[in-house]
C-alpha cells in the first residue's frame, strides 16, 4: 500500500520535480506520540517573508480534497497548527492516530509578487501496534500434568513478533521435549508438556516490532501458574467408637492401611475405618499411606472418648499444717490413700487432706492412687507443718488423731454433756 501512494505520487509530480524550490519529506509518527511535524521549507524560492502559506490535503491522485488545513489567517484547525520560521512553514499534527497513516499533504507559498510555488506532496506514515491478549487453560495444575498458554496476536504496523516471558524473564521455547509451539496468523500457543516446581510463575507475552521496541512494546496481562508437586496428607480421628484414617494427595493414594502393634488390620484406597474399644486403645494404632511418589504415616492421638489411654497422675504437697494428696487420671481415681511409715492415715475419692506436726514429719508420708487399671506412688517432699518453715525430716503431711487429740475431745464431750443436763433441768423446773 506504502509502495503504491509513492509510485502514483511520484507519478503525479514527476515533472515538476526537476524545478522544485518548496520542499517537503515524508514524515514517521507512532500512534500515541504527543505531535508529528512535517516542515515545508521555501528558502530556495524567496528569501522574503511569504505573503501567504496555505497547506492542502490530496487525494492519492494528486487532487486536493481538504484545502486550507491552516494558512496565513488560520493557524490552528482541530488537530492541526501551521508553525513559521525564517524560510519554514511547518504542519504539526497533534496525537496522530493510525487512521492518519497514508494521508497526503502538500505546501503551497504566495510571495507579494503574486508568484505561487507548491511543494512536492509529504505522505504520513503512522505506526500502531494493539497490546496482545493472554489466556491459560488453568492457573493451578499438579506436577506432571500440562498447561497451554494462548497469546493472541495483536493488530499492528509493523506486524509484530509474539516473546514469551516467565516472571520477567524470556522463556526458552526451543527445548521441545518441555515445550509445543503452535503458530497461526491469529494466535501463538505455548503449551507446557509436563509441568514441574520451576514452571510455576508469572507468564506473559510481549509483543514487538521494529517500530515498538523496549518500553514502547504491549505486554499482555500477566497469568499466574502455580505448580503443585507431590505430596500426601494422613488424617486419623476417632468419635470413640471408630478410629477411621482418611488420606489426600497428588497422585491420588493408591492404598490406605490400619496397623494395630504393627500388623496390618484394615486395608483401603482411600479411607480406611475400623471399630475401637478400651482393649483396642491400648494398642498402638498407626495409619499409613502412599501414592505410588510418596508414603506417610500417622499416629491415632486420641482413641475417642470413653477410650482414652489409661493414666493416673498423683501430686502430694503441704502448705500451713497441712499435707494434700490430688489424683487425675483416665479413668477417675476410685480412691486416694494417705500412709504414714506404710500406715493408711487417711483415704478419699479423688483427693485426701491430713493435719501435720513436726512429730509426723519426722516419718515417711507417701500417697497412693488407683482408678481400676493404673496405680501411682508420690512422696512429699517438703513436709511444712508451719507456714514458710519445713522439717528436716521426711516430707509429709498427715491427718493424725493422737493420744492427746482423744483427751481433748473426752473433755469436749463433757462439756457438752453438761450443758445438755442444765438446759433440761432448766426446763423442767
Amino acid at each position: 500500500m506504502h509502495l503504491l501512494v509513492g509510485v502514483v505520487i511520484f507519478l503525479v509530480f514527476t515533472n515538476e520535480a526537476h524545478c522544485q524550490l518548496v520542499t517537503t519529506s515524508d514524515q514517521e509518527a507512532n500512534e500515541g506520540d504527543a505531535e508529528v511535524g512535517i516542515t515545508c521549507d521555501y528558502s530556495q524560492f524567496t528569501s522574503t517573508a511569504p505573503y501567504a502559506i496555505q497547506w492542502d490535503e490530496l487525494n492519492d491522485g494528486g487532487v486536493i480534497i481538504n484545502p486550507g488545513i491552516v494558512n496565513t489567517n488560520k493557524v490552528q484547525s482541530e488537530r492541526f497548527r501551521l508553525e513559521t520560521s525564517p524560510g519554514k512553514a511547518n504542519l504539526v499534527m497533534s496525537q496522530p492516530l493510525r487512521k492518519d497513516s497514508q494521508r497526503i499533504f502538500q505546501c503551497q507559498i504566495k510571495t507579494l509578487s503574486g508568484d505561487i510555488q507548491l511543494s512536492n506532496p509529504s505522505i504520513l506514515t503512522v505506526y500502531y501496534l494493539n497490546q496482545p491478549l493472554l489466556d491459560a487453560s488453568a492457573s493451578t495444575v499438579y506436577e506432571g500434568q500440562s498447561v497451554t498458554f494462548t497469546c493472541s496476536k495483536p493488530d499492528g504496523d509493523p506486524i509484530p513478533d509474539i516473546i514469551w516471558y516467565r516472571d520477567g524473564q524470556t522463556v526458552n521455547t526451543d527445548n521441545p521435549s518441555r515445550y509445543e509451539i503452535a503458530n497461526s496468523s491469529t494466535e501463538l500457543v505455548l503449551k507446557i508438556r509436563s509441568a514441574t516446581d520451576e514452571d510455576g510463575g508469572r507468564y506473559t507475552c510481549k509483543a514487538e516490532s521494529d517500530q515498538f521496541k523496549g518500553d514502547d512494546a504491549k505486554t499482555s496481562v500477566e497469568k499466574r501458574l502455580i505448580v503443585i508437586g507431590y505430596y500426601i496428607s494422613i488424617n486419623f480421628t476417632s468419635d470413640g467408637s471408630f478410629a477411621t484414617c482418611s488420606a489426600d494427595g497428588y497422585p491420588r493414594p493408591l492404598s490406605v492401611l490400619i496397623l494395630q502393634d504393627g500388623e496390618v488390620v484394615k486395608k483401603r484406597e482411600n479411607t480406611a475405618t475400623i471399630e475401637i474399644n478400651d482393649e483396642i486403645c491400648q494398642s498402638s494404632l498407626t495409619c499409613d499411606a502412599e501414592n505410588g511418589k510418596l508414603n506417610q504415616t500417622a499416629a491415632l492421638e486420641n482413641c475417642g472418648p470413653g477410650h482414652t489411654v489409661f493414666n493416673i497422675t498423683v501430686e502430694f504437697t503441704s502448705e500451713d499444717g497441712f499435707a494434700t494428696c490430688t489424683a487425675e487420671g483416665h479413668p477417675k481415681p476410685s480412691s486416694v490413700l494417705i500412709l504414714k511409715d506404710g500406715e493408711v492415715v487417711e483415704k478419699g475419692e479423688n483427693t485426701a487432706t491430713i493435719k501435720i506436726d513436726d512429730e509426723i514429719c519426722q516419718s515417711s508420708l507417701t500417697c497412693y492412687a488407683e482408678n481400676g487399671n493404673l496405680n501411682d506412688t508420690a512422696t512429699l517432699e517438703n513436709c511444712r507443718p508451719k507456714a514458710g518453715r519445713p522439717t528436716d525430716g521426711p516430707t509429709g503431711n498427715l491427718k493424725v488423731i493422737s493420744e492427746d487429740s482423744g483427751s481433748s475431745y473426752a473433755i469436749i464431750l463433757i462439756i457438752l454433756f453438761v450443758g445438755l443436763l442444765t438446759w433440761f433441768l432448766l426446763l423442767v423446773f
